[in-house]
Parts: structure tokens; sequence; C-alpha cells
């Protein structure tokens, strides 16, 4: 993300004869870091949803681990916490961005896109929280074996 946030407005800017002003870099350059966001959020969850679902409690079952550290846990909690806050924040700074740099008088409408966002970023939330939902409970259960070292 940091290389493509230099490379694509140095690339679009000698690409245009004409230029382009201010506003589109910095449209672009929060577009990226949003984007950069999202893709963040929705793996975390995954990943800590498969880990925590079966794969930390396999390693003790079979004897890898004696088990999480409680301070591990805990700060899973937290990063779940985060993780869910920009999962939801990450749709409304995008729609604010649409609403702020997109809409100009006698450009296009852009209110189906304003929908397509809304839409799909409540649906991603949606799926997000029931899997947050599912790692806050087995992180519960995991409470029961961990130890108090960190590993």
């Amino acid at each position: 993300w940091v290389i493509s946030g230099f490379a694509y407005p140095i690339a679009i800017h000698w690409g245009l004869k004409d230029g382009v002003g201010i506003g589109m870099y910095v449209h672009f350059a929060l577009s990226l870091a949003l984007c950069g966001m999202l893709a963040g959020t929705y793996p975390f969850f995954f990943v800590t949803a498969l880990s925590i679902r079966w794969f930390v409690p396999e390693m003790i079952r079979r004897d890898v681990s004696v088990g999480p550290a409680k301070l591990q846990l805990e700060k899973l909690r937290i990063l779940n916490r985060m993780y869910l806050l920009l999962t939801a924040s990450v749709p409304l700074l995008g729609i604010l961005l649409m609403v702020m740099f997109g809409f100009r008088e006698g450009e296009q409408d852009l209110s189906i896109y304003l929908v397509i966002a809304s839409v799909t970023g409540l649906i991603g939330f949606g799926a997000m929280f029931g899997l947050h939902r599912m790692i806050e409970d087995d992180l519960a259960a995991l409470d029961v074996v961990a130890v108090d070292e960190e590993i």
C-alpha cells in the first residue's frame, strides 16, 4: 500500500497532460488508506476465528501447547474489539469520502454507489460481528485452560 500510495498518483500525474488538482491526490490517498484498512480487518477475523476455534484447541489436545497465556488472550480481546470498530467505521468513512469528493455540480449522480457502499458495508459488518462474537465466546472457553506466564 505504501509503494502504490506514491506510485499511482505519480503515474496519473505523468499520464495526464492537463494535470489534476490537489483534491484528486487527497481523495486517492484517503481511498487507498480505507482500502488498506478493509484489507486488514476482514482477514484478521477469518484467521483469528480459524485459529482460536480449531488450531489452538487441537494444539492443546495434542500436548503441543500447555494453553494460551492469559495476557495473550486479553490482548486478543482488545484487538478483536478494535478490528470490529474498524469494520464498522471503514464503510462509513468511505461513504463520507464519496459525499465529500464525489458530488460535483454537473457530474453524474453517485447515489447508486452510496447505496452499494451502504449495503455491502452493512453485510460485511454483520458477518464480521458474527465472527467477533464467535471469537469472544472461544476466548472465554480458552480462559479455562489459560496459563499465567507468557509463552
